[in-house]
């Protein structure tokens, strides 16, 4: 969304941002106005209330004519934003939002319903959950360029594996504990890069067992910490977009995804898919002196990455934007 907001920004669209959780500062500054409501991550009602009262403080003063409303709170504050914004668009990022709150999710689907919110995607792949509708548009996300150049001839290098590592959230539908079971069967060290309500039980373990795992937490640039012959494990369950694999591939990353339909749309070759923790061993293990064929070949990542620059998703915005209000 900060490149998106820049990249509407930059075209003379009046655009503001409005996190609702507090954070440290992303990769991507906006150069858009920014409305932070500071809401503590996990916070209890009295965090929610403050931070809803502001909500509506800069409604009042601000008067957007349109909210793009990305994941599950935000939906809950649209739902709430009373009349206050002419246009909700809510963009629907996974096959199972509001996966812990399912009683919120269905009332606060049904309140955007009813306030006739429209609901798009970040895939094709993806229906709109508790509503009975497509998606009106499909709206990609954008990454920001990396310019990594790569050539077919680099395919088939033969660097050695030095690390198995680990980029996301460390929640059940990723499957993080998965590194664990990795880690105690090859003889690489393994890095875990994320935050989430599996850390400490991973933490547990990892002691427990002295295994060769580093937990780096959250961190800005993830991509910072990879090396030649760093290999990426994508191992969830299901997937939304897959942004963790889009910017691995933006970065020529070697890297072994979970066989499942929400990876299998990229059309990478099968020896980048793991069927489970056992296949993902193995593949580790057959590829350990020639880890670079596992990166993607260019003809397939140029095609997906051409249709996610800033300038082609900011494209599909502005014209969804205009198609709709017209």
């Amino acid at each position: 969304m900060n490149l998106l907001v820049n990249e509407l920004h930059s075209r003379g669209i009046e655009v503001a941002l409005m996190p609702i959780n507090k954070s440290e500062q992303d990769l991507v500054k906006p150069i858009c106005p920014i409305f932070p409501l500071n809401r503590t991550w996990n916070g209890n009602l009295i965090d929610f209330s403050k931070s809803y009262v502001k909500f509506l403080k800069i409604l009042k003063s601000w008067k957007p004519d349109v909210a793009i409303l990305n994941c599950d709170l935000p939906e809950l504050f649209g739902a709430l934003s009373l009349g206050f914004i002419p246009r909700l668009i809510a963009v629907e990022h996974s096959h199972h939002p509001f996966a812990s709150r399912v009683s919120i999710g269905k009332i606060t689907r049904t309140i955007l319903k009813i306030m006739k919110t429209e609901f798009v995607s970040v895939s094709s792949h993806l229906s709109i959950w508790q509503v009975p509708t497509k998606p009106q548009g499909i709206l990609l996300n954008a990454i920001k360029p990396f310019n990594v150049e790569i050539s077919e001839s680099n395919l088939g290098q033969k660097s050695m594996l030095r690390n198995v590592m680990y980029v996301g959230r460390l929640a059940t539908q990723k499957r993080p504990q998965m590194m664990i079971e990795i880690s105690r069967k090859i003889q690489k060290k393994v890095v875990v890069i994320g935050e989430g309500e599996a850390k400490d039980d991973m933490i547990l373990k990892i002691q427990k067992e002295s295994l060769n795992v580093e937990m780096l937490g959250y961190v800005k640039n993830p991509w910072e910490h990879f090396e030649q012959g760093d290999l990426l494990i994508v191992p969830s369950l299901f997937e939304g977009d897959g942004m963790v694999v889009i910017e691995a591939i933006e970065h020529d990353l070697p890297l072994l995804l979970s066989d499942i339909p929400d990876f299998r749309r990229f059309g990478f070759p099968d020896s980048n898919y793991c069927f489970d923790s056992a296949d993902f061993i193995q593949r580790i293990d057959s590829f350990e002196s020639k880890v670079d064929e596992l990166r993607v070949p260019s003809h397939i990542r140029s095609e997906i990455l051409g249709s996610r620059t800033p300038k082609a998703v900011g494209d599909s915005w502005v014209l969804y934007l205009d198609q709709k209000r017209n």
